[in-house]
């Protein structure tokens, strides 16, 4: 949606631009500058306002190693977890796993909408947690695709891991105490 967003608004701008230097026959002898510097130059401006800001790799994967150390502190190793795994043309894959001792005890593998979904092969021992930080690591590097990540403020799990192809959101987070 935001992608969209500023595709039109370089549309409409790039379309003003080119109506203004179009505008009059003598629009160059009212001003200093010539028509043609002015189209180049609401050209530049158009596109400069229209970029969106790099992102930057080494913060994200710096924090990416800042949570992963918060979580592997903790050593958490028995939790119950929901992932929806979303991309283009899938059905949104909702996983629910059980870990115990870092491995998937259980796993309820649905998807949305149920009465028409299609269930895609995933495993769900890539969901495990100290697996979704590799998945993080793996997306940021798309840095051209908007990678965005996120984690949770209390252990250090991603919580959300996105970009323009994929994401994966993971809540419901539930630990399991061995008695």
């Amino acid at each position: 949606m935001v992608r969209w967003f500023g595709i039109i608004k370089f549309g409409f701008v790039m379309l003003t631009a080119v109506l203004l230097g179009c505008q009059a026959d003598d629009f160059g002898s009212e001003t200093a500058v010539t028509p043609i510097n002015a189209t180049a130059d609401a050209l530049t401006t158009a596109i400069a306002a229209s970029a969106e800001p790099p992102v930057d790799l080494q913060s994200l994967q710096a924090e990416i190693e800042s949570a992963e150390t918060m979580w592997r502190s903790q050593n958490i190793q028995n939790y119950r977890i929901e992932v929806r795994h979303l991309r283009p043309n899938w059905n949104t894959q909702i996983i629910n796993i059980t870990v115990e001792n870092g491995n998937v005890l259980e796993a309820i593998h649905t998807c949305y909408p149920e009465r028409t979904c299609m269930k895609r092969d995933v495993d769900p021992q890539d969901l495990v947690i100290v697996n979704m930080f590799e998945v993080a690591r793996q997306v940021v590097k798309f840095t051209d695709l908007h990678p965005e990540v996120n984690f949770n403020k209390t252990y250090g799990f991603p919580t959300y891991i996105s970009y323009d192809d994929a994401s994966w959101i993971l809540d419901g987070f539930e630990l399991i105490t061995k008695d």
